[in-house]
């Protein structure tokens, strides 16, 4: 191996060498900023007269559940707008329904599987949010039993980012007198997501 050689493959070492860096040094800020979030959320379910616990579980409650930060887990899906915008009923935890348009399409690989998911928009939502409800093999396990929701945010018309960190269980879970959607058949995905928030009885 020439000296030509040589210097050209230390420099492409080099380069190489800058991206990890740079990459863990943005895994370090996407995780510190998802903790952050957490910390926020365990003061306001805590303190806020917004929170759904009850006032005896407030004065018991330390912190929810969640697991671990994992960047992989924040994703790219490809997103197909639906041509018009069905109204849906959707069943809520108390029996009920909510009404909510059938938006948009959004297709992604996830553990070497393949999913296609429906998102909804509310109808006092904001003009780039949209719902994403789902179940997945969690569900009842590890994770609320009547699925989880992620708040999604549309900037553009062929790619959405889904952070299923942020991933997080209904009011419903915490306290039976809300009323929750429960995710369509379309959005149950047959594996698990470890990712976001999890649940146990007593929060």
């Amino acid at each position: 191996m020439n000296k030509k050689t040589l210097v050209v493959l230390a420099a492409a070492l080099g380069i190489l060498f800058i991206l990890y860096i740079s990459l863990q040094e943005d895994h370090s800020v996407y995780i510190q900023a998802i903790q952050k979030e957490r910390a926020d959320k365990n003061r306001q379910f805590k303190f806020s007269a917004e929170s759904p616990l009850t006032d005896s579980l407030k004065r018991s409650f330390d912190s929810l559940i969640y697991f671990p930060v994992n960047p992989k887990l924040k994703i790219k899906a490809l997103l197909e707008l639906l041509p018009s915008s069905e109204t849906v009923y959707m069943p809520t935890s108390d029996g009920k329904e909510k009404r909510y348009k059938k938006f948009a399409k959004a297709r992604f690989a996830l553990q070497g599987q393949e999913a296609e998911v429906l998102l909804f928009k509310a109808e006092d939502s904001g003009a780039n949010d949209l719902f994403f409800p789902f179940a997945d093999e969690t569900s009842a396990m590890s994770t609320y039993g009547g699925g989880r929701y992620i708040d999604l945010v549309q900037d553009n018309d062929r790619t959405i980012v889904i952070d299923f960190n942020k991933a997080y269980n209904p009011y419903c879970a915490y306290n039976p007198t809300y009323s929750c959607p429960i995710p369509p058949k379309e959005n149950r995905l047959p594996f698990a997501i470890e990712a976001g928030e999890k649940f146990s009885e007593k929060p």
